[in-house]
Formats: structure tokens, sequence, C-alpha cells
């Protein structure tokens, strides 16, 4: 897998992150784009990483992210508030469907813990949203968080 480091604004927070590519991708091609989102811990570094090896192998384009207030992403430290992280999620997808490599057409998510409800909600809100996947979520018994 190939990696290159971004950052991008949200909200007026500097987030980082990495875009990342599969070893076959040829310059000039667009693919479909996957943007896979952590749970509590919101860095880029555990779950979305592990998922881009994988996601990569298939031939898809990821973005990783911390959200804001997590590693070495602008925002109060540790703060968790699920609206901020839901307008994180979709400031990224602006920014991934300007990358040369992505088809703007086709991006997915994928959220694993209390990252799952973060993209429900994204994918429930907003219609670039072309596919999601919510592993591990959070439910109260009644509905999804």
């Amino acid at each position: 897998m190939q990696e290159r480091q971004i950052s991008f604004y949200s909200e007026g927070y500097k987030l980082d992150g990495t875009i990342y590519l599969p070893d076959d991708y040829q310059e000039g091609e667009k693919r479909p784009a996957i943007i896979p989102n952590s749970g509590y811990q919101g860095f880029n570094e555990f779950y979305p990483r592990l998922f881009a090896r994988n996601l990569t192998e298939l031939g898809y384009v990821c973005l990783g992210f911390d959200y804001r207030g997590f590693a070495r992403s602008e925002g109060q430290q540790g703060r968790v508030i699920l609206d901020e992280q839901v307008q994180d999620v979709r400031n990224a997808i602006t920014f991934l469907q300007t990358q040369e490599e992505v088809d703007p057409e086709n991006i997915g998510l994928i959220g694993w813990g209390m990252g799952a409800s973060n993209v429900v909600r994204v994918a429930a809100a907003d219609k670039r949203v072309k596919a999601v996947a919510a592993l591990n979520g959070f439910y109260n018994g009644e509905r999804w968080l």
C-alpha cells in the first residue's frame, strides 16, 4: 500500500490524515474510495489504517484521518462530540472528492465502534455517500444512535 500524508480543514480545524493507494495504482486513474472511520480513540493509526491495508488490496483508495482533537489534528485534545465528528467525516468527503486518484461519484464509508454511529448519520444526511458499513456500532435496544 502506498501512503501520502495529507491535511484538510473541518470547521476551521486542520485535521491530519493519510491517503492510502493500492500498490497497482497508475497515475491518471480514478478509483472508488472509502473513508474508514475510527471509534472512540479517533486515531487514523488504529482501525482506519487496518481497514485501508485490506481495502487497497481490493483496489480502493482510502482516506484515514484523526478526528479533531486527536493525535496531531487541531482542536481540544480528547474532546468527543459526535456531531463534530460527523462534520469531520462530511468535510473528509469533500476533501476526498478533490483528489486526482478518486472517482468523486463513488465514495463509501466504514465505521468501527463509535465511528459506526458517525458513518450511519453521515450516510443518512449526505447523498454523496454511495455505500456504508457500520461495524461493532452502538445500539440502545430501540434504535440506532
